[in-house]
C-alpha cells in the first residue's frame, strides 16, 4: 500500500491482474464484488451466526449460550481446557463437551480465551 499513489490496497496476482480494495465509510477496506458480475461462481467469505445456527435446535442454542457464559465467568479457559478439565471438576455442571462444540461452531472461538494467547 502506497497511500501517496493510491488510497487503497492493491492486490497483484501472478497472472498480472489486480484487485483493488477501497476504504468504506467506516475505514475498513473491501473489494467491490460487482466487478465479478452475477456469475454463479461468485463467492463470499462471510458466515453469519444465523447460518451456523440453522442446524441446531433452540434448546441446543440456548444451552450453548449458557456454556459460553460459563466459559467467560470462569476466566476464559480454551474450549479444549473447558471440555477436558473444567467441566469434570464442577459438581452438577450442566455444560457438556457437545455444548462446547456447538458454541464454538455457532459463535466461533471464544475471543476472551484467544486474547493474550495468540501470536500476531
Amino acid at each position: 500500500m502506497d497511500s501517496a499513489v493510491y488510497n487503497g490496497l492493491r492486490l497483484h496476482k501472478p497472472d498480472g491482474t489486480t484487485f483493488d480494495f477501497v476504504p468504506s465509510d467506516t475505514g475498513l477496506y473491501h473489494l467491490d464484488s460487482k466487478m465479478f458480475g452475477t456469475s454463479p461462481r461468485t463467492w463470499s467469505l462471510i458466515t453469519t451466526v444465523k447460518e451456523q445456527a440453522a442446524g441446531y435446535t433452540k434448546r441446543q442454542l440456548n444451552e450453548a449460550q449458557q456454556a459460553r457464559r460459563m466459559q467467560n465467568i470462569i476466566m476464559h479457559p480454551s474450549d479444549q481446557q473447558l471440555s477436558d478439565v473444567a467441566i469434570h471438576h464442577l459438581r452438577g455442571c450442566p455444560v457438556t463437551k457437545r455444548l462446547i462444540q456447538i458454541a464454538s461452531d455457532v459463535f466461533g472461538p471464544n475471543l476472551g480465551s484467544l486474547k493474550g494467547k495468540t501470536v500476531v
